[in-house]
């Protein structure tokens, strides 16, 4: 029961943190930069996030989210990747430290000055979420059993 009532705590606290807006509350900075960096986006839907404006969109085939400041400095693109789309050094050390891992999902993740992946996999019974350079160094990682809240297990400064 202590479960359930965590998972719904949790809950309430994201759907209450952000909100859905229409592009026109958008502020024009956010939408000039938006539309700048993202001309053939498709299905745009925008949320607010404390200070953050998120745009969801579709782009390429991809599902895409971009985060930007209340000036429209972008702050984060986040891609949706086919397992295919995945460099052979990320696969590689994921494959090696976690075998016969079945894989969740894939992101690539760019920020300003950064690029890397976010794979998630399920092993051994744990939901492991994996930020890793195009080279294969893992920089964060977070894992969460099946009966406990997320715990961090290794962190490294992100590279530039």
């Amino acid at each position: 029961m202590k479960t359930a009532t965590y998972f719904t705590t949790i809950l309430v606290l994201f759907l209450s943190s952000c909100s859905e807006v229409k592009q026109e509350e958008t502020p024009e900075a956010v939408l000039k930069s938006f539309n700048s960096m993202f001309p053939n986006a498709q299905e745009v839907e925008w949320e607010l996030e404390e200070d953050v404006w998120e745009a969801e969109f579709t782009l390429d085939e991809h599902e895409v989210s971009a985060e930007f400041n209340l000036e429209g400095e972008w702050l984060e693109t986040e891609t949706e990747l086919g397992k295919e789309q995945i460099p052979h050094a990320v696969a590689s050390v994921i494959s090696e430290k976690y075998p016969n891992c079945m894989w969740l999902g894939y992101e690539e993740v760019r920020k300003p000055e950064f690029m890397a992946y976010e794979i998630e996999i399920e092993f051994e019974g744990e939901t492991h979420e994996i930020l890793i350079s195009g080279s294969g160094e893992i920089l964060e990682e977070e894992t969460e059993s099946s009966n406990e809240e997320p715990a961090e297990e290794e962190t490294k400064p992100e590279a530039v």
